[in-house]
């Protein structure tokens, strides 16, 4: 939805004329929230897709992504392996440059896989992270960059995978991770050699085995959101405004911004965000006020 519903049309209608099938996006809720059915060689393969909720989520009167629901994903993954013999399921979500799962997106994959997922596929990240094998699903937590056209200084950004699933009738799903180099010259995309593919193999098993352990995980987690939190507590500055962005970037370099922080409005905004019913009421009158 970058170019707007007008780009997601277009878009689909260029695939369709190359006979390209596309599943996670529609012109409406119910065309983005349908399943993709693959049939090759007697093995029936669902594919469905859910992108979490940041701009672009269909709703009942527009085109988008297929938003993520816990609840209504779990059914259609449920529903969807009654119609076939794997579901592979594939999630846009993550947190941007940061190697790791949150601790949620474990529990609600983990949970996907006991809901009837034969593969669990998650990006979004742009940077690579580990995997796992819950219950004989395999699990993959961020595949990083394949093609992506804009320049970065992190060398992370240049650097994919490229997961190769084998499905087979009554088995649990074998893998072949094979990671991916883009130029930052062309953006060229290109198999690394041996010794650089190591490397990033290497690194992938080692993201694996702190998703492994709960404990490092969360320690990892808790650094992370050490390490930005203040830019979400800013969100409710009164000088972190377009007006005023380049002046407060100046104050939180020099620690000054909590000056401006008020533990009321941070209390409430806790409060709208923690609880259900406020977030519901929060998210409509924001949308409302937006639109």
């Amino acid at each position: 939805m970058d170019y707007g519903s007008r780009g997601l049309s277009d878009t689909l209608a260029a695939c369709a004329s190359y006979k390209i099938q596309t599943v996670g996006a529609g012109m409406s809720l119910e065309s983005a929230s349908k399943p993709l059915f693959v049939e090759r060689d007697g093995l029936r393969l669902a594919i469905v897709n859910f992108a979490e909720n940041e701009w672009a989520s269909a709703t009942m009167e527009g085109a988008g992504a297929n938003p993520y629901d816990i609840i209504k994903c779990s059914h259609l993954i449920k529903s969807a392996a009654k119609q076939s013999d794997h579901v592979l399921v594939v999630i846009h979500g993550g947190h941007e440059h940061y190697n790791l799962p949150s601790p949620r997106m474990v529990k609600e994959y983990r949970f996907f896989a006991e809901s009837g997922a034969s593969a669990v596929i998650s990006h979004h990240s742009h940077i690579i992270s580990g995997y796992e094998i819950y219950g004989g699903v395999p699990i993959f937590y961020g595949l990083g960059n394949f093609l992506f056209t804009r320049k970065k200084k992190l060398k992370s950004w240049y650097s994919g995978l490229c997961v190769s699933l084998y499905f087979l009738p009554g088995q649990q799903v074998s893998f072949k991770l094979s990671p991916v180099t883009q130029s930052r010259d062309d953006f060229s995309v290109y198999m690394p050699v041996n010794g650089e593919q190591s490397v990033i193999l290497s690194d992938v098993e080692r993201l694996s085995t702190i998703i492994s352990d709960s404990a490092l995980l969360r320690d990892h987690w808790d650094r992370f959101v050490a390490s930005i939190g203040r830019q979400y507590l800013s969100l409710r500055n009164p000088l972190n405004t377009k007006r005023f962005r380049l002046g407060f970037r100046v104050l939180r370099k020099l620690g000054l911004d909590s000056i401006f922080l008020c533990k009321e409005d941070l209390s409430e905004l806790l409060n709208y965000v923690r609880c259900e019913s406020h977030a519901d009421l929060l998210i409509e009158a924001l949308t409302n006020e937006l639109n």
